[in-house]
């Protein structure tokens, strides 16, 4: 876990996972998601999170045709159900 934030009346907590080659030991990337939970803030923590810089590093795709492409078509009714 990298931080848990209070923001009033709600608290904001935010993970880190990476992942490592085995065999080298290498971290291949890093993933960082934030959650918000309503009615968990108030606890006296900070207020504010440290500056990290930009949320996502530079990507750089490889100079070649795509390993594999899937496409899938999403029904015309996908809006109803999810709002």
């Amino acid at each position: 876990m990298l931080e848990v934030l209070d923001k009033g009346k709600a608290a904001s907590v935010t993970m880190a996972t990476e992942g490592i080659d085995k065999a080298t030991g290498r971290k291949l990337f890093e993933n960082q998601s934030t959650v918000v939970l309503r009615g968990s803030g108030g606890f006296g923590g900070k207020k504010k999170g440290a500056d990290r810089g930009p949320a996502s590093a530079a990507n750089k795709p490889p100079a070649r045709k795509a390993d594999k492409v899937v496409e899938e078509k999403t029904l015309e009714r996908q809006a109803a159900l999810y709002r």
